[in-house]
Parts: C-alpha cells; sequence; structure tokens
C-alpha cells in the first residue's frame, strides 16, 4: 500500500509540474516556420477639401498632370457656366480659364498634357469638341458625329473612348474611338444598353460604365469595354443608379452617391473587377449625384454635384486607410 501511495504521488506532482510550465514547445519540419497573420483590410476615409469657388452640378473634370481641371456645369441659379477652374488637390482652386462657350453635362478626359471636352451644351446637346493645353490655349476639334450631352469619356490604354449620352431623345448606345494624331473619330461597337448620366473608370485598359438612365429607367448594369470596343455586362448594382460618379482606389472601383429612383443617395459601392462583385463600401456624409469624380495619386475627388441642399462648391477627398 505504501508503494502505491507513492507512485500516485508523484504522479500527482507530475501532472501539477506539467500544468504550472506548459505544454512543451511543438516542433516543425526543418526549414518551415508556422506563422499565423491577422488579415487588415483597407476601409475608405471621406474628408472635406478646399471647396470650388462657385457652386456647380453637371461639371465635367479631369487630371492633367497634378491639376484637376473643373469645365462648366450648371450654376446655383441654373445657368451654365463657362469657367475652367484649375484645383490643386493640397490648395484647392485657382483662377479659372474662360471656356470658349458656357457648357454643362458635357464629358472631360486628360491625355497627353491636354484636356479634351466633348459635347455638354447649354439650352441643347451640342457636338463641339475642343483641346485645351495648360495654362491657356484651346485648339478645336472635329465635332462629334452627333451632338450628345451626358455623355462619358475615357483614356484606355492611350486610345480616347467616347459614348453614352443623349441628344434630345432616347440615350445613345454609340461608342467611338477619338485619334488626336488624325483628329478623327471611328466608330466602334454598340454598348448592351444605352444610357445617359452614366458613371465610368477605367482600370487595367477595361473601361466599365456603371448604371445610367435608359429609356425606361435606371439602370443596374455594370458594363466592360475593351480597347476594341467590345462590350459585355460583367455585374450589376443592388439598385438602378443615374448621375452617379466613378473613381478608381487601389485597382477596385468605387461608385458614389447618384440617385435611385427620384432620390438623391449617399450610398458608396465597391466593384472588384477581378471577382466581378459589387458591395456596399461605405456612405458619404450626404446625399450627393451629378458632381464629377477625379482619381488622383492623393486619392478620389469628389468636386461640385447636387447635394440634400441644391447644387454644391463641396470638394470630397476619398481615400484609403488601415
Amino acid at each position: 500500500m505504501r508503494l502505491v501511495a507513492a507512485v500516485v504521488l508523484v504522479a500527482v506532482l507530475l501532472l501539477v509540474r506539467q500544468a504550472l510550465i506548459g505544454p512543451p514547445p511543438s516542433t516543425a519540419p526543418t526549414g518551415t516556420t508556422k506563422v499565423t497573420t491577422k488579415a487588415v483590410s483597407a476601409r475608405i476615409q471621406v474628408a472635406t477639401a478646399p471647396s470650388l469657388t462657385q457652386a456647380v452640378e453637371g461639371d465635367a473634370a479631369a487630371l492633367v498632370g497634378s491639376t484637376i481641371w473643373v469645365a462648366g456645369g450648371l450654376t446655383a441659379q441654373g445657368l451654365s457656366s463657362a469657367a475652367l477652374t484649375p484645383y490643386q488637390p493640397t490648395t484647392g482652386p485657382g483662377p479659372a480659364v474662360t471656356l470658349p462657350d458656357r457648357l454643362h453635362d458635357a464629358a472631360a478626359v486628360g491625355l497627353s498634357g491636354q484636356l479634351f471636352i466633348f459635347g455638354g451644351g447649354r439650352f441643347t446637346s451640342s457636338a463641339a469638341a475642343s483641346a485645351f493645353t495648360p495654362p491657356g490655349q484651346f485648339t478645336t476639334l472635329l465635332n462629334l458625329p452627333t451632338p450628345l450631352s451626358d455623355l462619358w469619356a475615357a483614356d484606355v490604354a492611350g486610345q480616347l473612348l467616347i459614348g453614352g449620352g443623349h441628344n434630345s431623345g432616347a440615350p445613345n448606345s454609340t461608342v467611338w474611338a477619338y485619334h488626336p494624331s488624325t483628329n478623327s473619330y471611328q466608330t466602334l461597337l454598340p454598348l448592351p444598353v444605352a444610357t445617359r448620366y452614366a458613371a465610368s473608370a477605367v482600370v487595367h485598359n477595361t473601361l466599365y460604365v456603371i448604371g445610367g438612365e435608359t429609356q425606361t429607367g435606371g439602370s443596374h448594369d455594370i458594363i466592360a469595354v475593351s480597347t476594341s470596343g467590345v462590350s459585355r455586362v460583367v455585374a450589376q448594382l443592388p439598385v438602378a443608379v443615374w448621375k452617379a460618379a466613378a473613381g478608381v482606389l487601389n485597382g477596385q472601383v468605387y461608385i458614389f452617391g447618384g440617385k435611385v429612383g427620384g432620390s438623391l443617395t449617399n450610398t458608396i459601392y465597391r466593384f472588384n473587377p477581378t471577382t466581378d462583385q459589387v458591395s456596399v463600401a461605405g456612405h458619404l456624409p450626404q446625399p450627393w449625384a451629378y458632381g464629377a469624380a477625379v482619381s488622383t495619386s492623393r486619392g478620389i475627388y469628389l468636386l461640385g454635384g447636387e447635394g440634400s441642399g441644391g447644387t454644391l462648391a463641396t470638394v470630397y477627398q476619398v481615400a484609403l486607410v488601415r
């Protein structure tokens, strides 16, 4: 009995010791390391940047060098603006240049140190096209094949693609490529869905045309357009939205605000071009639509637009933070 008691006592002491010092270190095959990392995902941050010098909606904007140029738009008094305003992401707006004509609902795109402006208009749609070379030189280009307002234009691998919009009638489905070297337009394949007031963004030499207003209402569609003009619907938004704007952060397309039915929304959607998935990424400080979005190295800038209180001079900077 004494022997059994001694054995039990030793066993109990060993168990107590093991509990106090913990388990022995695990072993791994030579040359391998077991590492556990916690995934950290980036989130968007919306900040207010220096305001524009005047409130405008239906403005067009694009980046030339390090300067955002904001072209035209409707003022709070409902008048088309003739201002072409340089906007520095760090300091805000500078003195405006006067456009050849007053306009709103135009399309603007930067390429090779120039700002190209297509269409828009005042009382009716315009076919006018011009190139602006900072700080103040305008060159008149060959007119668009048809007058257009509410259109988009984008630099896709050095080629200017133009489409969407309308000319006092049904939305346009035609896509053109403009060639600056020959001052000429080439008709490409039509979009599968004709829209006006669509958002657009370019990722990896593919143009994405997002939402917009069709002849029967808003569109859910996200359409991918290649440099050759081949297009197809690759995803759908949860809601039909028009007068939204879009920009690119870290290879993802962010879609801001717009109108759902007749109401403004402040929702920000994220579209992943790799997986064709759409998700809610956040919300703007207020409902917002009908403004311009420009992607820069400092983030996406939303300039002007329509808010819950009317026409805006507000500029938002949207960036990724961890």
